[in-house]
């Protein structure tokens, strides 16, 4: 499951990418809330899909009792990952675009 959640993730990556070059891309405030907000929603599309199949494999299907006893993971993911995309890109996109 996490593997495929990830290739799906990579994908949409991948889309994103194509939308905007990378060395046009202009770092304020705005747009480190956008990328912000892009870790936290392929991060929360990531745990409701990966919950999803856990619901299947150890809770008989019951998706409400998975994402109940995922919750706590949830957040903690979610809210690591938004201040991650927030910090991280801006660094690795500049030194990505000096490479190129």
């Amino acid at each position: 499951a996490c593997v495929g959640c990830m290739a799906f993730i990579g994908f949409l990556g991948g889309i994103l990418h194509q939308s905007k070059s990378p060395k046009n891309i202009k770092f304020n405030y705005l747009n480190i809330f956008k990328f912000a907000l892009i870790g936290l929603l392929y991060t929360f599309m990531f745990d409701i899909l990966t919950n999803i199949v856990y619901a299947h494999v150890y809770y008989s299907g019951n998706i409400l009792l998975a994402l109940i006893s995922g919750f706590p993971f949830m957040i903690i993911h979610i809210t690591v990952n938004t201040v991650l995309f927030a910090l991280s890109v801006p660094p690795i996109h500049y030194a990505v675009a000096s490479i190129n």
